[in-house]
């Protein structure tokens, strides 16, 4: 099971990161896990990633200078990451081209409602 602290975000060299989750259900097998990884390997912006299939999870954590140049005319008067963000979309498209639809999922710094 994974928690917040499987990912540590030291890899980034002292950079202000974003972290997302992405809820696989269709994730079966270690190949399934495989083919995840690669498709978030392709992805520009993506600094680090695991992916669980235990958990049916991906969580990736974003470089967020590449966030903020995508969606700077988007970023409004707060700093928070929706669901609904570009950025989140198009992972979530890349996954689902791959056959990996997400079934749920949001940025762990979103504020419980």
């Amino acid at each position: 099971s994974l928690s917040n602290d499987d990912i540590r975000c030291s890899a980034n060299d002292g950079k202000r990161s974003i972290k997302l989750h992405f809820q696989l259900s269709t994730m079966g097998c270690a190949s399934c896990v495989s083919t995840v990884s690669k498709v978030l390997d392709g992805i520009q912006g993506i600094i680090q990633h695991k992916v669980s299939l235990e958990d049916g999870l991906a969580i990736v954590v974003l470089d967020e200078t590449v966030h903020s140049d995508k969606n700077e005319d988007k970023k409004q008067n707060s700093d928070q990451f929706t669901i609904r963000d570009p950025l989140w979309n198009d992972i979530a498209q890349q996954l689902e081209l791959s056959g990996f639809p997400v079934s749920g999922g949001d940025d762990s710094t979103k504020k419980d409602r």
